[in-house]
């Protein structure tokens, strides 16, 4: 058995949310207010807000304020904003396990970011991209785009943070079993963060040296960081890592034997999979909540 990943695009997402916590939900009323009076790039700039605001509650309204935000910005001739819409959407379906749909954007938002040399942009492009071929598990090209993301940081000396694709990197060598190597890769995204919200990150990677301790046979170990992991998500109401961090929980549960915890944890992920709309992960997890049952000689 192996713990699934979260599908971090670095930023990642009070306890189990089944709407939005009262401070997103005041955040959400005023950007809807805002947008009822906003024109030209203020109002593509607001749909795109209200977006990400929406992402980890409701992907299809996320979906479409992203997809108004393309249309009015074409409309407008507004070339940054539709290439932020296009990155979005390709984000929006990639954190849901629609990896042909978000590979799809991502490749349209590319295009548009060369044609006007938005290198910033490129570089987010290619570390979103090393995370979807990781998640179909094509490691070879994932490490090549988090390799071009460094290559291009460095060429342009770019005033740019490169702690995710070093993070993703470690995530790489551990999927290949290279724990030391991943376990430096994450030393060094630390190392090389420069960014805000310091706590993001350092949370990811407890996240991650988790799963090394699982893959390990170390279970309470990797049981003690995933449950520490979940404070910050929860704190933020990052639902869609939860709902992944949610079901290696109860996997962790399963591998010690602790069958109801377990099965609660499952639960929690199956709500949230089933409130997002994340097709995928339902499948998983009724799986692991029928070997669970199986463990139990129930079925």
């Amino acid at each position: 058995m192996k713990l699934l990943r979260s599908f971090p695009f670095l930023f990642l997402f009070g306890i189990l949310a089944f709407s939005t916590s009262h401070a997103q939900t005041k955040k959400i009323d005023s950007l809807q207010n805002l947008l009822k009076t906003a024109t030209d790039t203020t109002e593509v700039n607001l749909m795109n807000m209200l977006g990400v605001n929406l992402r980890s509650f409701d992907k299809e309204k996320a979906l479409d304020c992203f997809e108004e935000s393309v249309e009015k910005s074409q409309d407008i001739g507004y070339v940054q904003g539709e290439i932020q819409g296009l990155y979005s959407i390709a984000l929006t379906h990639g954190m849901t396990g629609g990896y042909a749909e978000s590979l799809d954007y991502l490749n349209r938002c590319l295009v548009l970011a060369k044609e006007h040399n938005d290198y910033e942009r490129i570089n987010f492009i290619y570390n979103s991209m090393g995370i979807v071929y990781k998640r179909i598990g094509d490691y070879p090209r994932s490490q090549s785009y988090y390799l071009k993301r460094i290559q291009l940081v460095d060429s342009l000396q770019l005033d740019q943070d490169l702690s995710s694709p070093y993070l993703n990197l470690g995530v790489i060598y551990s999927l290949m079993g290279e724990y030391d190597k991943a376990e430096d890769s994450y030393d060094m995204a630390l190392k090389a963060y420069n960014g805000p919200n310091r706590e993001s990150i350092e949370n990811n990677v407890l996240y991650n040296l988790g799963e090394i301790d699982f893959e390990k046979g170390n279970y309470e170990a990797a049981l003690e960081k995933l449950l520490r992991a979940t404070t910050y998500l929860e704190k933020v109401s990052n639902n869609i890592d939860l709902c992944t961090l949610y079901l290696n929980i109860g996997k962790c549960y399963q591998e010690l034997s602790q069958w109801e915890l377990a099965q609660d944890y499952y639960v929690r992920s199956l709500a949230l999979a089933e409130q997002l709309s994340i097709n995928q992960e339902i499948a998983r997890i009724q799986y692991e909540l029928a070997n669970l049952m199986a463990k139990q000689k129930k079925i």
